[in-house]
C-alpha cells in the first residue's frame, strides 16, 4: 500500500494544522523544530498521535548550519543545536531527522576537517 504524507509547517493553529492533514487523507507527517513556535515538540507528538498521524521524521533546525564547515565558535555552537535536537527527537520517540549541511545564501566553500569532524559528531548523537 502506498502511503502518503506531507510536513507540518507555517503559522497558524498548529491542531488545526494537524486536523486538516488528517482529514485531507494523509497517512503521515513531518514535523520541524521550527514549529515549536505553535507549541512543545511533546504538544506536536499528542497532537498526530490524537490525530492518527505518523510521525516520519523531525526536520532540525537549519538556520547557519553553513558555519560548520567554518573553524570558528559559531561551528560548535550548530553542532551542539543539532545534537541537542536529535536528543529530544529521540525522547519523543521520533526515529528519522532531517538535517542540512549548508543553509542560506553563504556559501561553505571547501569541504573542511572541522565540518567533518562536526558532521561526524552529530552522526554520534544520533547513533
Amino acid at each position: 500500500m502506498i502511503q502518503i504524507g506531507t510536513y507540518v509547517h507555517g503559522g497558524g493553529n498548529l491542531e488545526e494544522k494537524i486536523a486538516t492533514i488528517k482529514k485531507a487523507g494523509f497517512d503521515f507527517v513531518a514535523i520541524g523544530m521550527g514549529a515549536l513556535s505553535d507549541g512543545t515538540l511533546e504538544y506536536q507528538v499528542e497532537l498526530c498521535r490524537k490525530y492518527g498521524l505518523e510521525i516520519d521524521n523531525i526536520h532540525l533546525t537549519g538556520a547557519k548550519t553553513t558555519e560548520i564547515w567554518f573553524d570558528a565558535e559559531l561551528g560548535d555552537e550548530v553542532c551542539e543545536r543539532y545534537c541537542r535536537e536529535i536528543k529530544m527527537a529521540a525522547a519523543a520517540g521520533i526515529k528519522k531527522g532531517v538535517a542540512h549541511i549548508t543553509w542560506g545564501h553563504k556559501d561553505p566553500g571547501e569541504v573542511s576537517k572541522c565540518g567533518i569532524d562536526r558532521l561526524t559528531r552529530m552522526a554520534d548523537c544520533a547513533q
